[in-house]
């Protein structure tokens, strides 16, 4: 009878442990839901998810405020319709940046040249 008394004890000492556990999970991931919700509320979206091939697809965090550089990924959003490619005014794109305001470019018929650097037009599919 003795050891049926202390196994008791050492479940529910194992129950109790783990039941906590799950307690601390639940009120985080509850705390982390509620913390994104207001964030987004107060800030607006601060993720996006690029599911066009005008960048690398995948999740992208946002970062206001911030000095950007050739190179860094912004999001635009379309200033008309496009109907080629099925995408309406507003929608939100990725776009590498390649030159600034004050930057000299030029374009003709091969394509776009910044900084002496040629872009090809790339044909309408």
């Amino acid at each position: 009878m003795n050891y049926l008394n202390i196994f008791y004890k050492k479940i529910t000492k194992i129950r109790y442990f783990y039941h906590n556990k799950l307690k601390i999970f639940i009120v985080t991931f509850l705390l982390v839901i509620a913390s994104m919700t207001f964030i987004n509320l107060m800030v607006g979206k601060i993720f996006y998810q690029n599911i066009s091939p005008s960048a690398p697809p995948g999740l992208y965090m946002i970062s206001l405020n911030q000095k950007l550089s050739y190179g860094d990924f912004v999001i635009v959003s379309l200033p008309i319709n496009v109907p080629s490619l099925n995408v309406e005014k507003g929608f939100p794109l990725l776009k590498k940046v390649q030159g600034f305001p004050g930057d000299s470019y030029f374009v003709d018929s091969h394509g776009l040249f910044i900084h002496e650097r040629m872009y090809k037009n790339i044909p309408a599919r």
